[in-house]
């Protein structure tokens, strides 16, 4: 998934695994968590739309 991500982005991105899925044996919720850090701030839109494309739900505070 990551590799489809950065090709659909142009490698605008960075992306990071987070969380407790993201740890060996410390078991997970069900839901994988990643972090991603934008290389130029006006490519923000055109990424959050390409991920949403795919399936993905932005959630800048989970847990609010």
């Amino acid at each position: 998934m990551k590799r489809k991500i950065l090709c659909l982005s142009a490698n605008k991105l960075e992306i990071e695994h987070i969380g407790s899925t993201a740890v060996k044996s410390l078991g997970g919720k069900g839901i994988i968590d990643i972090s991603i850090g934008i290389k130029k701030w006006k490519d923000a839109d055109e990424i959050i739309k390409i991920l949403k494309k795919i399936g993905f739900n932005r959630a800048l505070n989970p847990r609010a």
